[in-house]
């Protein structure tokens, strides 16, 4: 009797132990332990072009070059909310008068929702949202942005996405020019609804 309670007590000793080392691994393994929520900051480049084979010439739909810094924040494992804010690029056209005229496009605000399929790691990209164009030659223009690509990001260090964009004009914005003063068959250009730009946006960065 007394050699099986040693024994019974080493068993119990030993499951003891063993339960002490599997259960923090275990733990940790949970997707809930393994999914860290946080901030990624980023700058980004982008562009956007007219589709292909869609008409060009007047009144067509401008193409954009951006630079901008974007914060993220996962507002779950998967979810992640994220603003930018984005300077475009000016252009000088040339007009009937001889002077030129330069054409910014000004300052463009984005908020999107993007899905990804981890927290960390490489994973696809969803996103959707929407975007303000201002402060520009074309005036306040609203626009939908869409996206899909894949992004690489640590838990805590190194962040980069890379995203195929669609925008669609929600409304008509101002001209370029007067149209009076336009000397080539593109002029002038204005952003259109049912007339997208497609383009893409890469952004690298730090994720804490």
């Amino acid at each position: 009797m007394r050699s099986v309670s040693k024994v019974e007590v080493k068993v119990k000793v030993i499951t003891l132990l063993l339960a002490g080392l599997v259960a923090p691994s275990v733990a940790a393994a949970q997707p809930g332990g393994a999914e860290q929520v946080g901030i990624a900051v980023h700058p980004e480049a982008g562009f956007l072009l007219p589709l292909a084979g869609r008409t060009t010439g007047a009144n067509s739909t401008p193409g954009i070059a951006s630079l901008g810094l974007g914060v993220g924040y996962d507002v779950r494992p998967r979810i992640e909310v994220e603003a930018t804010v984005s300077t475009t690029a000016s252009a000088s056209i040339a007009t009937r008068d001889g002077g030129g005229r330069a054409v910014d496009q000004g300052t463009i605000l984005r908020a999107l929702v993007h899905w990804h399929a981890r927290a960390s790691g490489l994973s696809p990209l969803l996103g959707a949202g929407p975007a303000l164009m201002l402060g520009g030659t074309f005036g306040t223009v609203p626009l939908l942005h869409l996206e899909g690509g894949v992004q690489l990001r640590a838990r805590r260090g190194f962040y980069v996405a890379a995203a195929i964009q669609l925008v669609e004009p929600l409304m008509t914005s101002r001209t370029e020019i007067d149209p009076a003063q336009c000397v080539t068959a593109d002029c002038p250009a204005r952003f259109n609804p049912g007339d997208p730009i497609v383009g893409m946006r890469a952004a690298l960065g730090f994720a804490f």
